[in-house]
Parts: C-alpha cells; structure tokens; sequence
C-alpha cells in the first residue's frame, strides 16, 4: 500500500509543478485587465504574409523588426514592457480585433 501512496504523492507533485511551468508559460497579457494598444488582425495577417519577422508589443502598440515569428514577452524598445509577441504567435493566441 505504501508504494503506491508514494507514486501517487510523486505523480500529484509532478503535475503541480508542471502546471505551474504551464501557467507560466500560457500567460498571454489581456486586454480587460488593462489599457493596451492591441494590433488589428488585418495587421497581423499582413505582417505574416510580409515574410518579414515582425512582432508587435501589447501594451504600447509598437511593431518590432526582426522579431522570430514564435516570440513570447520580448522587452519592447519603446515602453520598456515585456509584452513583444511575434505576429504569428499573436495569431495563435487569438490577439487582434478588427477596428
């Protein structure tokens, strides 16, 4: 009986751990907890099909160059923020809105 309390303990710390590196990782900033600049989608596809790497910040509204198409909470040049997503990862996350 004792073994099998001891993986279940291992296996329940592993998904609290986990979860937390997921929480982490999913957290995308929202625009109903605070005033941000969030780009159109019209935007985002553009940029996408551009081909160039760029990334837009979520707080200041900012686009940023050479921006890999996947990141997540770059440093903004212009606010400072760690809010510079690239377009296509804005695009999986579901950001825009159409003006």
């Amino acid at each position: 009986m004792r073994p099998v309390r001891l993986a279940r303990q291992r296996e329940e710390l592993w998904a609290i751990r986990h979860r937390r590196e997921l929480l982490a990782y999913a957290r995308i900033p929202s625009p109903l907890t605070r005033e941000s600049v969030m780009p159109s989608i019209d935007q985002i596809v553009e940029a996408v099909e551009s081909g160039e790497y760029l990334g837009f910040c979520l707080e200041c509204g900012a686009e940023h160059d050479g921006c890999e198409p996947d990141a997540r909470e770059y440093e903004c040049r212009e606010c400072g923020a760690r809010a510079v997503y690239g377009a296509e990862e804005c695009l999986l996350m579901g950001v825009g809105e159409n003006p």
